[in-house]
């Protein structure tokens, strides 16, 4: 995830990272405080696979909704750990990894909710 949204920041997109607490968690208010009506993402990793910190998904998942902006989740590590309910985590990107599963390296998933619009890459 960060990688990616570096490589945003040098294409002129603005980053800002929200300090976790000593335990791995966001602060849902923290976060909430960090949040402009210009932000239109937001990704937060499920489950850390170093410490195995699970984030309070969908508190995460209503501040991020409340300033318009859009919620992707990082679920590779709760995959098959956790149950995974898209519904009721409200989130509106889910990635996966079939590795995880016991599937072939390389593939993954993207869950998208049905309202959000995506421009086709290719």
């Amino acid at each position: 995830m960060l990688e990616a949204a570096r490589h945003l920041e040098s294409r002129g997109f603005g980053l800002t990272l929200v300090p976790v607490t000593p335990g791995g968690l966001v602060d849902p208010e923290r976060l909430a405080a960090a949040l402009g009506d210009d932000v239109a993402l937001v990704s937060v990793q499920w489950v850390n696979n170093e410490v195995g910190t699970v984030q309070p998904v969908r508190a995460i998942a209503e501040r991020v909704h409340a300033c318009g902006a859009r919620f992707h989740c990082d679920a590779v590590q709760a995959a098959g750990k956790l149950a995974i309910d898209v519904g009721s985590a409200e989130v509106d990107l889910l990635s996966l990894a079939a590795h995880k599963l016991h599937g072939p390296q390389g593939a993954a998933a993207l869950y998208v909710r049905r309202r959000l619009r995506l421009v086709p890459l290719v």
